[in-house]
């Protein structure tokens, strides 16, 4: 007896086919970094990053809990194509033409001058070695970096006044981003994500640029393999956001929430930030800013070979558990901690808080005071609140 009538085999067959392309594109949750062999149950604190020599190479052996899947497959009528049917060059949507240079105003956050049509918008890019070196970070305005799975960290890049032309490669989302993302006002692109990281999205009412949805905007770089090369422009994200954002009470911040000041005249040598004993971030005084390095190796722009300099680093404290079957992490962000400062040159210690999801992380110095920044990049270094964090001598 025929169980399924020829034409039905042969559309279970193409389902099947186009589900096992597109869900590599940005990842699944259970391709884990090198703490893959850690139980679920396993303590709760947050270890640090291997390197990518200490990696191992067999498969994960925790299985994603089943509502711990990637967002499912664009729905016929989507403007959405599976992931390995993207563009492999930039193919650039409406967004205005650039304003003449003679027009552009001073940047609120790095106070360089810009194209007064570039808004605010977030993206989610990928830190794992195989991601390495990034593009476009070096052209952000403020740079998030946090924990994910396994030990393995990834970067929310704010980019308010570069109109950057490749980033990435970009990933899933994570629930913490969402937040770093609201307490902004910006539009965030992401690849997708599993159900409990894609709601904090939605119920904080972000607008939304994710490229498994609708991939309009971003493509493929064939000379990585997926799912380690999806890339996408600022501009892009701005021309997608301005498409929904009518439908967001959800709006970008105008400026930093911080006070704009100068350099020291004998700034700080840098500040050493450590996860963990396999994973350590430097910051190194050289002329025009603090070199940032990873496990020893100078962090640089693919496109450009550019190191990135930042001019103030946050490292702020805050309590992160592991909390699902697939190791994702609940980092809280909401509430009070502690927090070091290397900005204007000047190490010092002092606090964060943030009452809630959708109001600003107010960062104070031991006086109570809002700290101030040097004009440039600032990296903002979420870290468990075991991690150790020291002045360079």
């Amino acid at each position: 007896m025929r169980l399924y009538a020829p034409g039905a085999r042969r559309s279970l067959v193409a389902a099947a086919i186009l589900l096992t392309t597109l869900l590599p594109g940005c990842g699944r949750r259970d391709e884990r970094g090198p703490l893959d062999s850690t139980p679920a149950e396993a303590p709760q604190q947050v270890q640090a990053e291997q390197s990518p020599a200490d990696a191992p190479t067999q498969p994960a052996t925790v299985a994603p809990a089943p509502d711990q899947r990637a967002e499912p497959a664009p729905t016929e009528g989507s403007p959405g194509k599976p992931a390995s049917t993207r563009p492999v060059s930039p193919l650039n949507l409406d967004w205005p033409a650039p304003t003449p240079e003679d027009k552009w105003t001073q940047c609120p956050f790095t106070q360089k001058r810009h194209d007064p049509n570039n808004t605010l918008v977030a993206v989610v890019v990928e830190n794992s070695a195989k991601a390495r070196p990034q593009s476009g970070l070096v052209e952000a305005d403020v740079v998030y970096e946090a924990l994910a799975e396994g030990g393995i960290s990834r970067f929310l890049a704010l980019f308010h006044c570069s109109s950057c032309k490749k980033i990435g490669p970009v990933r899933s989302i994570r629930p913490y981003f969402a937040v770093i993302a609201r307490e902004w006002g910006a539009p965030v692109a992401h690849c997708g994500g599993d159900a409990k990281d894609i709601e904090p999205v939605r119920s904080l009412g972000l607008v939304d640029v994710d490229e498994l949805r609708d991939g309009r905007g971003f493509w493929r770089d064939t000379t990585r393999e997926m799912p380690h090369n999806l890339y996408v422009t600022a501009n892009n994200v701005r021309s997608r956001a301005r498409e929904t954002s009518a439908s967001s009470k959800v709006i970008p911040v105008s400026s930093p929430p911080w006070v704009l000041g100068r350099w020291q005249d004998e700034p700080a040598a840098g500040v050493e930030i450590v996860y963990g004993p396999r994973y350590t971030v430097t910051y190194n005084r050289v002329t025009g800013g603090y070199r940032r390095s990873m496990n020893g190796e100078v962090h640089k722009d693919r496109e450009t070979g550019r190191a990135i300099l930042a001019a103030n680093i946050i490292v702020q404290f805050a309590d992160s558990r592991v909390a699902y079957s697939d190791l994702g992490l609940i980092i809280d962000l909401v509430g009070k901690g502690k927090a070091v400062f290397l900005t204007e040159g000047k190490y010092q210690e002092g606090a964060w808080e943030k009452t809630s999801p959708e109001s600003p992380t107010r960062f104070t110095t031991s006086d109570g005071e809002t700290i101030r920044c040097a004009p440039g990049q600032t990296w903002i270094q979420v870290v468990p609140s075991n991690a150790s964090v020291s002045p360079i001598k």
